[in-house]
């Protein structure tokens, strides 16, 4: 044992140890996977035009300095050179200054991505204290798009300086103005979406207000297409205008479109270069003009008049607002929408109207039903076809303590007139079944029985008594309303005559009058899918005994649902303390339907191992739903059947 003690092995063993080390450290950094390097993207810059009074010498220096710029804060961008776009000018026989179809044809010649362009728009030199103010603008232009998609507008003064010379204070100036527009342009992220639905002349599209888009908000339509030499590109099909905007979607009218625009084209926001330290996002928004704004005050100022006519004139339908908000939400099974309302009280009947539009018109020929608040506040709209017309008549001798009640009639299938009046309301109804994988928004109406106040001293009878007293029994005639008032002469009788006319017109008025209510704001959406069967369950099933450690799961999509998570349990009643769930990438393209989804290699054994089962049966199904949706369906999720598998026999672990 004394050789241990030895200098020799004490260096022999801290070499062997320091080797082992180094290789293990070796090992570990070559299993590290590389980074993917971001690809880089090419710009060409030309020379900036200048102002009245400057040298043209002036623009060069200036894309200098955006170049500059670029090297120092530009990440992943390369500045094509100037000779190498002098060699392609030539080339092409082309020369400044460029049309727009010559400056894209330039700017695909070099392979460069956008082509920068700018104007000097002043120069200011103050020569006492050496200071110089440029005001830059600068546009990057995108050759397959052919228009500006992002850009620049500063304004910067150069530090002071006296004695400067006014040349070295102007590119002191530039540099800085080319430096803060390059990263504010990079800055720059422009809403954008994709077009899930088309319904005639508009479209519907995957984002809103929560993403930037706001209402008048112009935007390109953009497809991608297949260059035979670039590959993929995009390309500029058509613009649309944004006309409603809600939280997660909008709807837009086309204005233009070289091709059918369609899902599933993408839209971006068009650029428009901003004033010097505005706030708002530089995009082109549609602002009214000064004859719309004229035509709506004259709106405003007919409606304010024809609702104080309708108050002197005492019209007592006059309506109220609009209905508290409701809730629309899946049911658990997919195929029914379910409508929560909140019915106000007195309320007697309440439309449905619906529309696969967020912006729904709530036309007649939109309405699918009219329900009795009074037995029930929920509405399940379900594929079930059925008409109807559902009505109110308010009489005379109606008791006043009991509200009128809704009639319906399912038997009658042909359209009847509508009457809304305050003692009648009829109304043909129309319902077909929600469409599978198709969006719904809805609005309601609220039909409402006001109490007429009674008034107990008649008005017929106080006019009889009154002319009664000419007659010497005006005093009896106005107490008795006109019933005993006869203890006059001739006078007496004739009050008597009026004032028992006028009790028979209070007792024949209705107790009740019906209020139409406005109507309520847009509820949804609410996207019905089908029910996945265990067919649509592809793998993993019982046919096949797979490895715990590396489980694939294929299904087939529904309709209409982005959204999907497989739920694994070995019990068939999933509860939560033995259920593992497994969330899958977002679908991109749920209009289609049956679209093969595959989560591949998911490691199940650490959970079968956690509840102590590692052979089965285990039990597996899918919850889906749209994402877009305002509120998720009864248990978060619509669920498909549920599909078994089994586990291969696991070998017994090594012994420790």
């Amino acid at each position: 044992m004394r050789w241990r003690r030895s200098r020799v092995w004490r260096w022999f063993a801290q070499s062997l140890v320091v080797a082992l080390a180094l290789q293990w450290s070796g090992q570990a950094l070559a299993q590290t996977p590389a980074s993917t390097p971001a690809p880089i993207t090419r710009v060409l810059i030309l020379d900036f035009e200048t102002p009245a009074g400057q040298p043209a010498l002036l623009g060069r220096k200036a894309a200098d300095a955006v170049a500059l710029a670029f090297i120092n804060y530009a990440k992943n961008y390369e500045v094509v050179s100037r000779s190498e776009m002098e060699a392609q000018m030539q080339r092409l026989r082309l020369s400044f200054p460029l049309l727009p179809a010559q400056l894209i044809q330039l700017t695909r010649a070099v392979q460069a991505r956008y082509a920068i362009t700018g104007k000097i728009v002043q120069v200011s030199v103050n020569e006492k204290t050496g200071q110089a103010t440029v005001q830059l603008q600068m546009l990057w232009f995108d050759p397959f798009m052919e228009v500006p998609t992002n850009g620049a507008h500063v304004r910067l003064t150069s530090p002071p300086r006296p004695g400067t010379s006014p040349d070295v204070a102007i590119d002191q100036a530039l540099t800085l103005a080319a430096a803060q527009a390059v990263q504010q342009a990079l800055a720059v992220r422009l809403p954008e979406g994709q077009i899930t639905q088309r319904v005639g002349n508009a479209v519907i599209i995957n984002r809103g207000r929560d993403h930037g888009l706001l209402p008048g908000m112009r935007m390109w339509v953009v497809r991608t297409v297949r260059d035979p030499e670039l590959g993929p590109i995009p390309s500029r099909v058509g613009r649309v205008t944004l006309t409603t905007v809600e939280a997660r979607t909008a709807e837009a009218r086309i204005d233009e479109e070289s091709t059918p625009v369609q899902y599933p084209d993408k839209v971006v926001a068009i650029y428009q270069l901003p004033e010097i330290g505005a706030r708002e996002a530089p995009v082109e928004v549609k602002r009214p003009s000064l004859g719309s704004q004229i035509a709506r005050l004259i709106l405003v100022l007919g409606a304010v008049f024809l609702a104080a006519n309708l108050l002197r004139r005492g019209n007592t339908n006059r309506g109220e607002g609009a209905p508290p908000p409701a809730r629309a939400q899946v049911s658990s099974d997919g195929q029914r929408v379910i409508l929560h309302l909140q019915p106000i009280r007195d309320t007697v009947a309440i439309e449905i109207y619906r529309d696969t539009s967020a912006a729904v018109n709530p036309v007649l020929s939109k309405l699918i039903d009219v329900i009795d608040p009074q037995s029930t506040a929920v509405f399940n709209d379900d594929q079930t076809f059925y008409t109807g017309v559902a009505a109110i008549s308010v009489e005379s001798g109606d008791p006043p303590n009991i509200l009128p009640r809704l009639q319906r009639d399912p038997t009658q299938t042909q359209p009847v007139g509508p009457v809304f009046l305050p003692d009648n309301y009829e109304v043909f109804f129309l319902h077909t079944p929600p469409q599978i994988g198709t969006s719904h928004w809805y609005v309601v109406r609220f039909v409402t029985a006001r109490r007429v106040p009674i008034n107990p001293i008649p008005t017929g009878g106080t006019t009889g008594g009154g002319g009664g007293g000419v007659g010497g029994g005006g005093t009896g005639g106005g107490t008795g309303g006109g019933g005993t008032g006869g203890g006059g002469t001739g006078g007496g009788g004739t009050g008597g005559g009026a004032g028992t006319l006028g009790s028979r017109q209070q007792q024949t008025r209705p107790p009740f009058e019906l209020i139409y209510s406005a109507y309520s704001a847009p509820i949804g959406p609410a996207t019905p899918v089908r029910r996945l069967t265990v067919a649509d369950l592809l793998e993993p099933n019982p046919n096949t005994a797979v490895n715990l450690s590396a489980v694939t799961f294929r299904f087939l999509s529904a309709q209409g649902a982005d959204e999907y998570v497989i739920q694994v349990s070995d019990q068939v009643t999933f509860p939560s303390n033995r259920t593992l769930t497994l969330t899958v990438p977002l679908l991109p393209n749920p209009n289609q339907n049956a679209q093969l989804v595959t989560l591949a290699n998911q490691n199940l054994l650490p959970f079968a191992q956690s509840i102590g089962n590692t052979t089965g049966p285990f039990y597996w199904r899918v919850g889906y739903r749209n994402s877009r949706d305002a509120t998720p369906p009864e248990g978060g999720y619509v669920f498909s059947e549920i599909q078994t598998f089994q586990a291969t026999s696991m070998p017994p672990p090594p012994p420790q």
